[in-house]
């Protein structure tokens, strides 16, 4: 989905995000994991990348924010809990998060500010 700084793009999920991993700390739950990318047009200045612009909705109507939990287990490339864009640069990664055992995602959105709506959102 194109902005007027550059584009998000959501490819898909990963469930369970990977064999192998230690259980999340709340009970009742799974890793699920989401490949996204984000890029920023070359004539817009450099900035923060963080994770947590990406939320997740369940079919239990809850909204999840990324695990700031990193395992070796998880898919590569991870993308970053917090890093730097560069102006013309696209960053691709995976993005894990702590679902609910049998609760499908429902919804992927994109917000550089959490108190404002989406700018971008997608239906896995």
């Amino acid at each position: 989905m194109a902005t007027d700084w550059g584009s998000v793009t959501y490819f898909g999920q990963r469930r369970p995000a990977a064999t192998g991993l230690p259980a999340h700390q709340q009970a009742g739950t799974e890793w699920v994991a989401i490949d996204v990318q984000t890029c920023l047009n070359a004539n817009q200045a450099g900035g923060p990348l963080r994770n947590i612009a990406w939320t997740v909705t369940d079919a239990g109507n809850g909204q999840t924010e990324p695990s700031e939990d990193t395992y070796s287990q998880f898919p590569a490339p991870h993308y970053p809990i917090a890093g730097y864009i560069d102006p013309g640069a696209c960053i691709r990664g995976w993005i894990v998060y702590p679902i609910v055992i049998g609760q499908n995602l429902t919804g992927v959105r994109y917000a550089r500010d959490p108190s404002l709506a989406p700018l971008a959102s997608w239906t896995p």
